[in-house]
């Protein structure tokens, strides 16, 4: 039985492949009752323990190394493990959607021709016609195309992206906090969101989103104190207290607007369109409310002020993304106003994505193994959704997903800081933007993941701060338990952490005895370095099971495939597949059957002679 069987909260820390059915309350209260009883060996060692703060809090000072640091240590560490946690091979269709965007635009083009034979290429997440690109917003192709480029590695992308997402979130948090509060915040999202976690050991993350998210939610902040906002701090209880100059550039009540905080506030607004689209709306429409509103109450002086150097300049750029995002989709799918990711859900999918929609009639798929995924991957809960158990099982399982990704073991600490929040206008639109970026994950039919909800990331992180910075104000007797208490917490989540790696460092590729043969992510890999070590192109035609239901796809090309060393093509019977030999002609036929227990490349007699 592998480790993350026997101790599932080592498993917290990934969201991947959390089942849902696990039990993690009680984990919750076991971190509690660890962080009391190493709060009262905490309490002796005050002095040591304060003086260690006090020289974090002089670190955090230094504003700009401050906000690098959390993303250069993400790339140190991570790199650092390649030796025991080597470079991801993509395994889930999203994965592979999310390569063929990045490679298009690596290549200069927003989408590509249809293929010839392009029956036999169709695949998951991916559109074939009016044109050949991959279903998502393009937005979160933007850090793997950047890996494409700079080291022909869409995984390096992935990783300066997540570094950027941890610099972006203790920048917005030198926003609302004091700095060593904000470096803080950062450091805890480049432990949890950059080592161990999927978003950097896949390409199926939400940094681009969590960093959208950070952007928005810094601007505000920036802006709110241009228009000398009172009480915007969200540790802080009361007045804006800057304690260094990390943070006195934000707390001066004289501090003017400025054109980059429009621009940035702009920028993020189109990133969250480009990636998250829905969380992304729902997550800036309180905050977006609450900055109108401040606005508006400014002096009229104040406000032409603002209205020249934040309004125009953010209309002004929101107005030319919104024009590229409609040349994107009529490039795309035909249609200025039609989004591929709505063409793919009307060609393929059974079910919509939400509770209380009415399902699609069962497309008439040209792959049975197609057919079977949707039918049911996607059916059963659509009828599971009609009963009153049924939406409350699947509730239940959305909360539990969301919970184990982003609070626990702190939720409780979470619960506090939010509450805390709710008490100040300022602060409790931002306890508001949250719980609505959560909103679609919790009533979806689908199971979410960690990165549906990547907008609302830093927001989450500030939130457990001000539950932090309450918890220290506890006292028992007259003893500062509370001060002892956050010591722990932040004791304890390193540690947990650092088990976790060690646990990922151990199995990587979470093998265990029953893994017999080997997991089908893992042979299409070795298949794949096989035919790429001959010479020549190949064309691999694969068939499938009548049982096997691929949730891990094979089928999986690059944009160009004239070019392509290796194609990866559907089987559809000998005159089918007569037409693909002679639409790629000169290659190397190889034969696999995925329900073959051996796995194994069976040549034909010679290659296409078309």
């Amino acid at each position: 039985m592998p480790h993350t069987e026997l101790f599932p909260f080592l498993r917290l820390f990934d969201g991947r492949y959390l089942d849902p059915r696990t039990h993690v309350w009680w984990l919750e209260a076991l971190f509690w009752i660890l962080a009391l009883l190493l709060a009262i060996p905490l309490l002796k060692c005050g002095k040591t323990c304060a003086r260690m703060e006090a020289a974090w809090r002089h670190a955090s000072c230094h504003r700009v190394p401050s906000m690098l640091a959390p993303g250069l240590l993400v790339i140190v560490l991570r790199l650092a493990l390649l030796p025991w946690i080597p470079v991801p091979a993509p395994e889930i269709h999203d994965e592979f959607s999310y390569l063929l965007g990045a490679e298009t635009f690596a290549a200069g083009r927003l989408t590509n021709p249809t293929p010839d034979a392009w029956q036999h290429f169709e695949t998951f997440h991916v559109n074939m016609r009016p044109s050949y690109h991959s279903m998502y917003p393009p937005g979160l192709f933007l850090f793997p195309t950047l890996g494409i480029l700079l080291a022909n590695n869409a995984w390096i992308g992935v990783l300066l992206g997540v570094a950027v997402m941890c610099s972006a979130i203790t920048w917005m948090l030198q926003g609302w906090a004091p700095a060593h509060w904000a470096l803080l915040g950062g450091l805890w999202a480049a432990l949890r969101f950059g080592i161990f976690s999927y978003w950097v050991n896949s390409y199926w993350g939400g940094a681009m989103a969590a960093t959208a998210g950070a952007l928005v939610l810094g601007a505000v902040a920036r802006i709110l104190h241009s228009c000398r906002q009172p009480r915007l701090h969200a540790v802080t209880a009361g007045r804006l207290t800057p304690t260094c100059a990390a943070t006195a550039h934000i707390g001066d009540p004289s501090r003017e607007a400025r054109v980059t905080d429009g621009v940035l506030l702009a920028l993020g607004l189109l990133l969250l369109a480009n990636s998250r689209p829905l969380e992304g709306l729902l997550f800036s429409l309180p905050l977006l409310g609450y900055l109108v509103v401040g606005i508006i109450r400014c002096k009229a002086g104040l406000r032409r002020k603002l209205l020249s150097r934040i309004a125009l300049p953010a209309g002004l750029l929101l107005l030319a993304g919104a024009l590229w995002m409609a040349y994107y989709d009529s490039r795309t799918v035909g249609s200025p106003w039609t989004m591929p990711y709505m063409v793919n859900h009307a060609e393929y999918h059974v079910t919509k994505p939400f509770l209380g929609q009415a399902r699609n009639p069962i497309p008439a798929y040209r792959h049975d193994s197609m057919r079977r995924f949707y039918v049911i991957h996607e059916l059963p809960d659509y009828l599971d959704s009609q009963t009153s158990w049924g939406v409350r099982q699947i509730l239940e399982r959305n909360v539990a997903i969301v919970y184990v990704f982003f609070f626990c073991p702190v939720g409780l600490l979470m619960l506090a800081g939010w509450l805390r929040m709710l008490r100040s206008p300022a602060q409790s639109m931002i306890a508001v933007s949250a719980v609505a970026a959560a909103v679609p994950s919790l009533v979806g039919l689908w199971p979410p993941h960690g990165h549906y909800v990547a907008p609302a990331t830093g927001a989450f992180i500030l939130i457990g701060l001000v539950g932090l910075r309450r918890l220290r104000t506890a006292k028992v007797r007259g003893a500062r338990i509370g001060r002892a208490l956050s010591w722990a917490v932040v004791i304890l989540l390193a540690v947990a952490l650092l088990a976790a790696t060690s646990t990922k460092i151990m199995n990587p590729f979470e093998l265990s005895a029953k893994a017999l043969p080997l997991p089908l992510r893992i042979e299409r890999e070795r298949m794949e370095s096989q035919l790429s070590g001959m010479q020549g192109q190949h064309l691999v035609i694969v068939s499938y099971g009548l049982r096997d239901i691929p949730s891990q796809e094979w089928i999986a090309n690059n944009p160009d495939l004239r070019s392509a060393k290796i194609i990866w093509a559907r089987d559809m019977g000998a005159v089918k597949n007569e037409e693909l030999l002679r639409a790629y002609p000169g290659r190397h036929v190889w034969y696999i059957n995925r329900g073959d227990p051996l796995q194994q490349l069976k040549p034909s007699s010679a290659t296409t002679p078309y």
